[in-house]
């Protein structure tokens, strides 16, 4: 018997079976045998996508821009800083008007904080903006 798929059909069509697995593991083929055909769009070095002159898009400059005013100075730290003892003296206050106001401010020095951080948290953001519009 030959041990080559030249002459022996069965082994040829197994070898053929395994290639074409192996081929729809790695993607190359999809589930209809058909080869697949992959593109990749213009990325780089940081994986961020661009467009065909190869700059990249307003929306991913403003959503990925670092936000520091006021001359370089850790404005984060700041505004979580104030939100945090507003919160405390919100907590502190039996009247309701002030414990409000207190507790306004300290949401918009929160919502500050999340805002000019190098990644804005868009999530909270929006919550504190909720929050904001309740109870104002």
């Amino acid at each position: 018997m030959f041990a080559s798929s030249r002459f022996n059909p069965l082994i040829g069509r197994a070898r053929r079976v395994i290639r074409r697995s192996q081929a729809q593991a790695a993607g190359a083929i999809g589930a209809r045998g058909r080869r697949v055909v992959r593109r990749r769009l213009a990325t780089s070095a940081d994986g961020a996508s661009k467009s065909k002159d190869g700059e990249r898009s307003p929306l991913y400059e403003f959503m990925w821009r670092e936000r520091r005013p006021l001359g370089g100075a850790n404005l984060t730290a700041v505004c979580l800083h104030a939100s945090m003892v507003l919160n405390g003296l919100a907590l502190a206050n039996t009247d309701m008007l002030l414990l409000r106001a207190t507790a306004l401010a300290s949401s918009l020095f929160l919502g500050a904080f999340q805002y000019f951080r190098p990644q804005p948290s868009w999530t909270p953001l929006r919550w504190n903006a909720v929050f904001l519009s309740i109870n104002a």
